[in-house]
């Protein structure tokens, strides 16, 4: 192999290693999940401790933190899946991002569905959450 490094995809290349500052797939897939997990406290135990909390409570109702963690959510999630080419050959997970993403937007952005918003964006970031875990878990046994 000569000095210059070969890449066989564009994502690759773009996404390099050398190009993200030392950020590799890992890193991506510890924040979706992170994020993931930020969006499903909020939608679903932020509301429990309200009822204690009353001044918690009031945050539960505020619109625009759903729509910030899926903005966030959802470039981190791409990202993930770009960097890797592996991903992008499994479809079946590839089919549950999509899906989950498709949730997201929807309980997030799509005002006819906000009676269903709480279990849309739950379900949606639950999945996306589970589909990067299984990344993470899968390249860390091949390491082993």
């Amino acid at each position: 192999m000569s000095a210059q490094h070969q890449y066989t995809t564009l994502a690759e290349r773009v996404f390099s290693k050398r190009s993200m500052g030392g950020l590799n797939t890992a890193s991506f897939d510890y924040a979706a999940v992170g994020v993931s997990c930020l969006c499903v406290m909020h939608c679903l135990a932020l509301p429990l401790i309200g009822s204690a909390l009353p001044i918690v409570g009031s945050l539960s109702d505020v619109e625009w933190i759903h729509k910030a963690l899926v903005l966030i959510a959802i470039p981190i999630s791409g990202f993930a899946i770009l960097t890797n080419s592996n991903r992008i050959r499994d479809l079946g997970l590839v089919m549950i991002v999509i899906l989950s993403v498709i949730c997201l937007i929807g309980g997030a952005f799509v005002e006819s569905l906000h009676f269903i918003e709480q279990p849309l964006t739950s379900m949606g970031a639950f999945m996306l959450s589970a589909t990067h875990f299984v990344w993470w878990w899968r390249h860390h046994r091949s390491l082993t």
